[in-house]
């Protein structure tokens, strides 16, 4: 590289420079300037000096500097799109600098040794090289082309919100869009490679922003009749904050109501299996429990957005067998109510929400006694037959027993079903 040696009393006739040991001859500029080619070196500092000037300096070898892929490779003609720029060696005595087409250096966010993000400027539509240096020092000469290309029109993206924390792909639609063509997706203030797998879509990957919208493009941004084509909504990551019922059979179809935040676009899953959801509100959202993959036990209620993980706070939901009524002790009541019945069932599970529904009558409340075993007492009812069943949140099991509602008191005690006499 040439370095520019400043000073004064330079005579042309006598100028060189000294780097360690190595004299190389210097380009007379002015009495105050030379320019010296600096020879090859190993990384390191060495002593410059110009003969008969009687001073020294230091000057820095550094890593030569290699550039092998920017990303995106593409980018609308407006500019002010980050390029995120890898290679090797992106250090030295001073602040590395990109330099796109002629025009550098343009300040760059180091990223580490291996790359670095630097803001395009705006051109004509183009192919340019992307270069990266320390300004006093030069810049590479690798090539890595860079596309400035003129925006695309686009019709849609799908989905058309998402939430501000999470990284997620979305497609983006336009007739213009074409197999082998630019595939730049334009986010905001953002420039990301996209995929074009087939004619007229394109598919791009959407990082995390600030919530609100921003403006969608293929190769930049266009506007028509003073708005932007298509727009896409950053949201705040939705949370849950608590469900009912706590608890649903083994073979699906619970309605979950979950109670949370945010819930603009979200979805649910249960143990990692996705069920169908309905948003009521912003702070309220159904949900359909699906089918336990496993058996029977605790699985965690996660919020979904486009079926990604939208929320790490998880709350905790009971898959059970269903209640099947065995017997119920005794099996007949008065109209009037009030009889405490003892009622025995399998599947039968200590849960938050246990009850009877006696017939239309629910929820009757039940009380947990032992395994197996719970206790109802019976509301009033009009004489005759109603099935008994026994469940929890709102469900109860298919399977129950008949209890006999008489219109007067009974002489007796049943037991068992059986009446006895009084004494």
């Amino acid at each position: 590289s040439v370095a520019n040696i400043y000073g004064e009393g330079f005579i042309e006739e006598s100028a060189e420079c000294v780097f360690g040991n190595i004299r190389v001859r210097a380009v007379f500029i002015s009495s105050g300037v030379l320019q010296c080619e600096s020879p090859g070196g190993d990384a390191g500092a060495v002593t410059v000096e110009v003969t008969l000037s009687g001073s020294e300096m230091t000057m820095t070898y550094i890593t030569d500097m290699v550039v092998k892929q920017v990303s995106p490779a593409s980018g609308p003609l407006e500019g002010g799109n980050v390029i995120t720029v890898h290679g090797d060696n992106f250090f030295g005595s001073g602040a590395v600098a990109c330099k796109i087409g002629s025009i550098g250096p343009l300040t760059a966010r180091d990223q580490g040794t291996s790359s670095l993000e630097c803001i395009a400027p705006g051109r004509e539509a183009s192919l340019v090289s992307v270069e990266v240096g320390i300004h006093s020092a030069g810049y590479t000469n690798d090539e890595v082309q860079y596309s400035y290309a003129a925006a695309l029109a686009v019709e849609a993206v799908v989905p058309s919100a998402g939430q501000s924390s999470t990284v997620r792909s979305i497609s983006v639609y336009g007739f213009s869009i074409r197999m082998g063509g630019g595939s730049t997706c334009v986010i905001g203030p953002r420039a990301t490679q996209g995929t074009v797998s087939r004619a007229a879509e394109m598919v791009c990957t959407v990082p995390g922003g600030n919530e609100g919208f921003v403006a969608v493009g293929s190769g930049g941004l266009r506007m028509m009749n003073g708005e932007m084509d298509v727009l896409y909504e950053f949201r705040k990551p939705a949370e849950a904050v608590a469900l009912y019922p706590r608890s649903g059979y083994l073979g699906g179809g619970s309605v979950v109501q979950v109670v949370g935040r945010h819930m603009g676009s979200a979805g649910c899953s249960f143990g990692g299996m996705p069920g169908a959801a309905h948003v009521v509100s912003s702070v309220l959202m159904k949900c359909e429990a699906p089918a336990s993959a496993a058996s029977d036990g605790d699985v965690a209620m996660q919020l979904l957005d486009g079926w990604q993980a939208g929320s790490a706070a998880e709350l905790m939901y009971e898959y059970r067998a269903e209640e099947a009524v065995s017997g119920l002790t005794p099996s007949n009541s008065t109209s009037a109510g009030g009889v405490l019945v003892e009622v025995r069932a399998t599947g039968l599970v200590n849960v938050r929400g246990l009850a009877c529904a006696v017939g239309t009558i629910a929820p009757v409340t039940a009380r947990w006694v032992r395994e197996r075993i719970a206790e109802c007492s019976m509301p009033s009812h009009s004489a005759g037959g109603v099935e008994v069943r026994i469940g929890a949140g709102g469900e109860y099991g298919h399977a129950g027993k008949e209890m006999r509602f008489t219109a007067e008191a009974l002489g007796g005690v049943v037991v068992e079903g059986e009446d006895v006499a009084a004494s």
